[in-house]
């Protein structure tokens, strides 16, 4: 293992334990944003989104998690770069009766598909200045200018993003009673696809998970999975297939009538006889006493040839 590689890991590692430390103190009453827009970098431009968790620690002062999705650039020396990763701001900001502003900055740690693998990590300072106005309950919708000044890579770039936000200290109390967390374990199969990072992947093959877990509180559980990320044909004509034992620690929220979770643990992947990190973030819908619907999205991150795997299906809960 290369020491870029060791790296790497040991960076996101640190990212996504800190998101879960700071989402365990929390008491789940932020908010959850999903935000898309127009990128602009050395005369090129993009289509990002982001995802992302919020909460105020005082009126004024608080924290954001965010994954960011720049999408493809083409800029410079790399042709058709492919920018994504984890950012964790710090916030300040005033709330008003109908609306709310928001500022923050805090370390952006990305992954640069460049050519035919990915092969770039870096950290960067994101900024952000934002505005939410209420349209009824706890929705709102968000207005928000981001900038990254590229001291990695030297690559500016400017973001004009909107989306919904849904602030969950203002959703029913019913959504956070004991009923709702009665279970304690659930099976769950999904299926659906594999997106290799790697520029050379001419198509997603079929995915599939089949999960077991329990939860150890209303907002706490563990889950143990088998995923199976398919037949990955890439364009010098060789073929990969992994498949693995994933197990993590997953921490639960409820948003309005749904739930989400996010957890972060060890992959062995058996095919190559070696471990990976997986990060897991799980929307679950309830359909009856006993059942949901769940979506999913994994990020697989191994340092040389990471992968996202997208998946949805149906879970049984007792």
């Amino acid at each position: 293992m290369t020491r870029m590689r060791m790296l790497s890991r040991v960076c996101n590692l640190v990212f996504v334990k800190t998101v879960m430390f700071i989402m365990t103190a929390s008491a789940f009453g932020g908010d959850v944003s999903l935000t898309g827009g127009m990128g602009f970098a050395g005369g090129n431009h993009s289509t990002p989104w982001r995802v992302g968790y919020e909460e105020k620690i005082t009126s004024n002062f608080g924290y954001r998690a965010s994954y960011i999705n720049y999408w493809h650039f083409r800029h410079f020396e790399h042709r058709n770069n492919h920018v994504d990763g984890l950012a964790l701001q710090l916030t300040a900001g005033k709330d008003y009766e109908d609306f709310s502003i928001n500022a923050g900055l805090g370390p952006f740690g990305f992954f640069n598909t460049i050519n035919e693998r990915r092969i770039k990590y870096g950290v960067d300072l994101a900024t952000f200045i934002s505005a939410d106005f209420k349209l009824g309950g706890p929705f709102f919708w968000r207005n928000e200018v981001s900038y990254a000044p590229g001291f990695s890579d030297g690559v500016r770039t400017f973001y004009i993003l909107a989306g919904p936000v849904i602030k969950l200290g203002l959703s029913s109390s019913e959504n956070t009673s004991d009923e709702a967390n009665a279970f304690k374990y659930w099976v769950a199969l999904s299926a659906g696809k594999t997106s290799l990072n790697n520029l050379g992947t001419p198509k997603s093959p079929l995915a599939l998970n089949i999960e077991a877990g329990r939860k150890l509180s209303g907002h706490s559980g563990v889950a143990i999975s088998w995923l199976h990320e398919g037949h990955i044909h890439v364009r010098d004509g060789s073929i990969i297939e992994r498949n693995g034992i994933v197990l993590q620690p997953r921490l639960f929220a409820k948003i309005l009538d749904a739930e989400g979770s996010v957890g972060a643990g060890p992959y062995y992947e058996t095919n190559h006889s070696q471990f990976n990190l997986i990060f897991t973030a799980l929307i679950t819908y309830p359909i009856g006493d006993n059942w949901d619907l769940r979506a999913a999205w994994d990020r697989i991150l191994d340092g040389d040839r990471g992968a996202d795997v997208l998946h949805g299906g149906i879970g049984f809960r007792f």
